[in-house]
């Protein structure tokens, strides 16, 4: 199973590895940027940017949209490997800390994502007439996108709370 998802998926493969690397590492302490909240926003793009490319290869791969399959591998399971690695951080490493904040982030990233390729990237690649199948309602895509807007719009109001909502929900005691 491992060798199909390599050969069918292997950009989307290649940045999870990258991504585990990254969350797992033991970097030295990197320097402050002047950004405000530059590890959201760097959380925000880098799941973001990897959700986009497991839609990219799964429009490339397939002549339809299997609505459930995507939802499952170019959404629900990039989070839960977030929300693993937020808990890896915090339990398994002794120089990384996991942040609720951090898979918030990670989280709105796969959704505008999720969002994105549904609405832009699927008109791209089947401009030639090809039909979806839905194995889910129609109107869960709606859904999803207003929850994706309220979540981001949530998360904005507390990660911009100067003094440390982020610090309050660091996973270690």
């Amino acid at each position: 199973m491992t060798t199909y998802f390599t050969k069918k998926y292997p950009l989307s493969f290649l940045t999870a590895c990258v991504i585990i690397f990254l969350s797992l590492y033991p970097f030295p302490e990197l320097p402050k940027v002047d950004v405000p909240l530059a590890d959201k926003w760097t959380h925000m793009v880098m799941y973001g940017g990897f959700c986009l490319i497991i839609w990219y290869e799964y429009l490339k791969t397939h002549k339809s949209i299997n609505t459930g399959k995507i939802t499952f591998y170019g959404w629900f399971c990039p989070i839960v490997m977030s929300g693993l690695l937020e808990l890896a951080q915090a339990y398994l490493t002794t120089s990384r800390s996991g942040e609720w904040m951090d898979l918030l982030a990670n989280a709105i990233g796969a959704t505008l994502a999720y969002v994105l390729g549904w609405t832009v990237l699927r008109k791209m690649f089947f401009k030639r007439g090809n039909k979806t199948e839905s194995v889910l309602p129609p109107q869960f895509i709606g859904i999803l996108a207003h929850v994706g807007v309220v979540v981001t719009a949530i998360t904005c109001y507390f990660l911009t709370y100067e003094g440390g909502l982020t610090e309050s929900l660091i996973l270690r005691a």
